[in-house]
């Protein structure tokens, strides 16, 4: 066999990765014997929804988490991620999240952060002075881009704690904005299991812990269980998702709305 006929006979071979030569050898024969158009186009538009559920359930399964993909939505994350960016997420064990440990002595299930810690914020060139962050709290009405960003805390046992902003960046459902979060580990504190401070790396607009109550509400009222969390973020492609944005946020709000939300504009 010559090697231009072996190359042809690989390539036959190489067909049969594409889920779609399937659907053309045994699907189209029998649902669209008479090859209409109409129909093909349907069952192609079928057959991709199926394959696009099928690769989403296999990879969650492979990495071990029911969200393994995920998009970027706005920029708490910048520098390092951006709206639009598109993360490959992976479940991982209490014991293997990476970030500042404190123990602490008592439970903190549904227990509210300013019960058991004081948060502490500095200006950026000021950063040798902390204070309590409500201090900074008419600051922050005045609109980003904001001057201060949270450094550390202070529990009620006096031990101050400041962050150093290694922890892996997770994933979790916020309960009161109904979405998932895509924000870094500041600190694990070690109760009778194990809970999360979380933060957007963005000092401009993302100034204050996930877990701060500014206004009455917080983006997560508690301190996230760590083994609540959907994963962490492992590997993810700039941009990817920004079509998807724009198709089902953007005009959505657009519509709803008559604007885009701040955060939106002028990103992805």
């Amino acid at each position: 066999m010559s090697l231009r006929e072996k190359w042809r006979s690989f390539r036959r071979k190489l067909r049969w990765l594409d889920p779609f030569t399937y659907v053309d050898e045994f699907v189209m024969p029998v649902v669209n014997p008479r090859n209409s158009e109409v129909l093909a186009w349907a069952v192609y538009i079928l057959s991709a929804l199926v394959f696009a559920w099928a690769f989403y359930a296999l990879l969650g399964f492979v990495l071990s988490t029911p969200t393994p993909i995920m998009i970027v939505v706005s920029g708490s994350m910048e520098p390092l991620m951006h709206r639009g960016d598109l993360v490959l997420v992976q479940g991982v064990q209490a014991e293997q999240l990476k970030g500042q440990q404190v123990p602490y002595g008592s439970s903190l299930e549904k227990v509210p952060l300013h019960s058991f810690a004081t948060t502490l914020c500095s200006h950026f060139n000021e950063t040798e002075r902390q204070s309590p962050c409500v201090e900074f709290f008419p600051e922050f009405r005045e609109g980003p881009p904001y001057g201060f960003e949270t450094v550390g805390i202070h529990l009620i046992d006096d031990r101050e704690i400041f962050f150093d902003r290694e922890g892996d960046i997770i994933i979790y459902r916020s309960p009161t904005k109904n979405e998932d979060i895509i924000h870094r580990v500041l600190l694990k504190v070690i109760a009778d299991d194990t809970y999360l401070l979380t933060k957007g790396d963005n000092q401009k607009t993302n100034p204050f812990l996930d877990q701060e109550i500014i206004g009455g509400a917080a983006i997560s009222p508690y301190l996230v269980r760590a083994d609540s969390i959907n994963g962490k973020a492992v590997l993810f492609v700039p941009l990817i998702g920004c079509a998807k944005l724009w198709l089902f946020d953007d005009l959505s709000s657009l519509v709803l709305r008559g604007r885009l939300p701040e955060e939106f504009r002028g990103i992805c």
